[in-house]
């Protein structure tokens, strides 16, 4: 970028002309015009941006359910005690992910009181790349156990 100091000072970013890419099949070289700035010179006055595509695949694996924030004399029990995720990934990815890349549970804090007899799984970790995941089934039952401090 070219121009006064006191105009570039100003210049954070640049936009392109056109951002939006519709109907993208493979792999693809782009080429955008920057848009162009009052009193500043852009050079170049475009640039390439390389747009990888991968294809998704739905993959589906089994994750047991956590107790979090419980008190240390209590247990919980979850009814059933794994649920199933199903989500989308890049092909690429679909056969490094596994188990130990979620984690599911439900918080002490919100089933303390309750009356109803089965609460929401929430998902509390999973991998950036795996999008529109969906928890089978979304509710389980529980109950509460004291731990025996008796025992030696």
């Amino acid at each position: 970028a070219y121009g006064s100091l006191s105009d570039l000072s100003k210049l954070n970013y640049v936009y392109t002309s056109t951002d939006t890419i519709n109907r993208l099949e493979s792999n693809r070289k782009i080429i955008y015009k920057l848009q162009e700035i009052n009193r500043i010179k852009l050079v170049p006055e475009q640039i390439a941006v390389y747009v990888p595509v991968e294809a998704y695949t739905q993959k589906k694996i089994e994750v047991p359910i956590e107790g979090f924030n419980l008190p240390q004399n209590l247990t919980v029990k979850f009814f059933p005690s794994k649920v199933n995720l199903s989500f989308f990934v890049g092909v690429s990815l679909a056969d490094s992910i596994n188990t130990n890349d979620f984690s599911v549970g439900v918080d002490y804090e919100s089933i303390k009181d309750s009356k109803s007899a089965s609460v929401p799984v929430r998902i509390t970790e999973s991998p950036s790349y795996a999008r529109n995941l969906t928890i089978d089934p979304p509710n389980v039952e529980f109950i509460f156990e004291y731990k025996d401090d008796t025992t030696p």
